[in-house]
This record gives C-alpha cells, sequence and structure tokens, in this order.
C-alpha cells in the first residue's frame, strides 16, 4: 500500500479520514448500515419479546376476602374454614374496605389491584350470599398481584380447597 505524504494513520490504514468531508468513507457508511440494522433488529426482538412475555389473562377462582381479616389466617397453614365462613358484613366494614381484598386460590393469596377492589366492593353489596364468597376472576397475575378485568360470583367445588382453573 503506498503511503500518502502528509496522510493521517486513519486514512493509511483504513483508507479513509473522519472529518474531511472531501470523500464519502465506505467503511464508515457500512458501519452505519450495519448498526443501524442491528439497532432495528434489537427493537424488534425486544417488542416481539414483550408481547410473548406479556402475561395471559386467565380465569382464576378461590375465595374472595378483604385484607384486614386474611392478615389474621395469613400464617394459617389452612385459612380454608376461616375464609368459608367469613361474612358479607365483614368484608363490607369500612376498615376492611379500605384494604382493599384479596383471593385465596390454590394455598395462594393474590392480592387484587384498585379495579379489581372496586369490582370486589360491587360484588359484595349486590350478592345475596352471607359469607363463602367463591369468585372467577379474569385477569393477569404477576407475582401476588392481580390485575383484574371481570370478577363474578360462582359455585364453590366440592372439595375442600379452591383452584386455579385455565380453560
Amino acid at each position: 500500500m503506498a503511503e500518502k505524504v502528509g496522510a493521517s494513520l486513519t486514512e493509511q490504514c483504513f483508507g479513509f479520514t473522519y472529518g474531511s468531508g472531501k470523500r464519502a468513507p465506505r467503511a464508515r457508511k457500512g458501519l452505519m448500515k450495519t448498526t443501524s440494522l442491528i439497532s432495528v433488529s434489537i427493537g424488534l426482538s425486544v417488542l416481539f419479546i414483550s408481547e410473548i412475555c406479556q402475561a395471559a389473562e386467565l380465569p382464576i377462582d378461590g375465595y374472595l376476602i378483604d385484607r384486614k381479616c386474611m392478615a389474621s389466617v395469613l400464617e394459617d397453614p389452612h385459612p380454608e374454614d376461616f375464609i368459608k365462613h367469613h361474612t358479607k358484613d365483614c368484608s363490607l366494614m369500612a376498615n376492611c374496605k379500605k384494604q382493599g381484598y384479596s383471593i385465596y386460590t390454590n394455598r395462594r393469596w393474590l392480592t387484587l389491584d384498585r379495579h379489581g377492589n372496586k369490582l370486589a366492593i360491587s360484588l359484595l353489596e349486590k350478592s345475596t350470599r352471607r359469607n363463602s364468597f367463591y369468585v372467577r376472576v379474569f385477569g393477569t397475575v404477576v407475582s401476588d398481584r392481580l390485575k383484574v378485568k371481570t370478577i363474578e360470583e360462582i359455585e364453590a367445588p366440592l372439595h375442600n380447597e379452591s383452584s386455579v382453573e385455565a380453560k
């Protein structure tokens, strides 16, 4: 390779110079295209993965209870008896409503989001039951939080434990 007199080291090694503006460096254009393609690919991959990883909306069946009373049986290995006999009047007391609601399902506690709490209060107020509020919630679960879309009262299963059902 013939060296140009007064050429920079970059120009001598790679055949172009930065900032000269006199000629378009081919290697730089190629690098920019590659960088752009990689950026677009990463962006699309992140978008695609976030869509796949988004939690599926499933029906979750369990017992509805206010969080204030839930705290009294949180450490109990078998809270089902208490939950089944927990009353509507207690669940609708001001302090209980203020704490919010949870679903006990498959030996797991799921805390309802704000929208779910509003729906739970409405369900309890309209219900003719006095206790044993077994419900089906449609929503997404993230960790121990339940983002609620809908909630409805259903008949409790014949066995002792509530369950998560995916249909």
